[in-house]
């Protein structure tokens, strides 16, 4: 039988403007956005119904928690970068640096969650300098290669060197 080692969950969250602090002299009241998602996951937190993860992985991107001893790793992507936030967490470290390496050939890179153009060929060759992946299938297409499934990306097939050399 499989055991779970964990979860991962990639999610585009909606984001809230509030209100913080007091209104100013001309009754303008700082702002800031917050994300309706790690809002409601504080408040599961603090209701007891789901546990921290350990260490300090708390950020705005990223975050983990524990339930019933499996560890769930939550993602924030943003639209445009959603099919490379998926990619890269839902393979095993052999394939996300066979990834990261194709995409260094190709003259992309991974910046802030999104696929970013470093060289002007590559600006021009894929349309601009970030490079809209709205899903794992606008992925595969950049790098030339058929859809791959997440059950496969964690034991990569033998032909990681012909995809690699693309």
């Amino acid at each position: 039988a499989e055991t779970v080692g964990d979860v991962e969950i990639v999610t585009i969250p909606r984001v809230e403007t509030v209100k913080v602090g007091q209104p100013d002299l001309f009754g303008n009241c700082p702002t800031e956005e917050r994300s309706r998602l790690w809002t409601a996951l504080d408040a599961a937190v603090s209701r007891g119904e789901l546990d921290k993860g350990p260490g300090d992985k708390n950020g705005p991107k990223f975050r983990q928690y524990r339930l019933d001893g499996i560890t769930i790793d939550v993602f924030t992507a943003e639209p445009v970068s959603f099919g490379h936030t998926v990619v890269v967490r839902t393979g095993g470290a052999m394939f996300s640096k066979l990834y990261v390496t194709v995409l260094k050939r190709l003259g992309l890179a991974s910046v802030d969650n999104r696929i970013v153009a470093q060289t002007e060929e590559a600006r021009v060759r894929f349309g601009g300098s970030v490079i809209p992946v709205r899903h794992e299938r606008d992925v595969f297409g950049l790098l030339g290669i058929p859809d791959l499934p997440p059950s496969l990306r964690g034991a990569y097939p033998g032909d990681s060197e012909t995809i690699a050399m693309r």
